[in-house]
Order: C-alpha cells, then structure tokens, then sequence
C-alpha cells in the first residue's frame, strides 16, 4: 500500500520547513517564492576550546563560591548568562541550496 504525506506550499520561514532526516543527515525543505533545503549532519562540529570540568566542579562548591563573594544576584543567573561561543564546541553549518523557478512557476506540493 502507497503512503504518502503532502505539505502545501508556501512555508514561508524555515520553522515551517518539512524536516527530512535519517538520524544523521537531514534536511529542512521550505520556501514561498524559492524552494530552499537547508541541509545539515550530526558529526559536524568545531572542538576547539571547549570546557574542561574538573571532578572538583560541584554544585555545592559553586555556592560556597557565590556566597564567598558576595554575589547579589541569584546563582542561576550566574550559571544562565548570555552565551557565548568564544573557544566552545560549536555546530558546523553544511549550507543551503535555493532553488528559483521561472516567472509564475512555484512549488505548490512536497
């Protein structure tokens, strides 16, 4: 027996994207006036720096330390700050194709 899913065009903005994948290579289709694949794969990541976390990095050591120092701001607000990726893992972007069509030709269907 045939199945089939279809999604009507336009996803206009990525988070209304098809998302295709094997568990280690995917791809996110969408599009209005262009049908784009952003593409992507698990294993693709930048190593570089990083965080080394000693056996001594407990959360009981952290609060002697906030308490220690005086901090007047809670100490989930220590650990929440705005994120940053200077020396950390990050994921690497594969890329995307965009696929134009001729005047008055749109995808309507995947």
């Amino acid at each position: 027996m045939n199945k089939s899913i279809t999604f009507s065009f336009p996803l206009e903005r990525p988070h209304c994207g098809v998302p295709m994948a094997n568990g280690n290579f995917g791809a996110l289709v969408w599009g209005k006036d262009t049908l784009n694949l952003t593409v992507n794969q698990n294993d693709l990541w930048d190593h570089r720096g990083g965080e080394l976390i000693d056996e001594r990095d407990s959360y009981s050591r952290l609060v002697e330390y906030a308490e220690a120092h005086h901090f007047d701001h809670s100490l989930n607000e220590t650990l929440h700050r705005t994120q940053t990726f200077e020396g950390r893992p990050r994921r690497l972007a594969v890329g995307r194709f965009d696929f134009h069509f001729a005047d008055g030709v749109l995808p309507v269907t995947a």
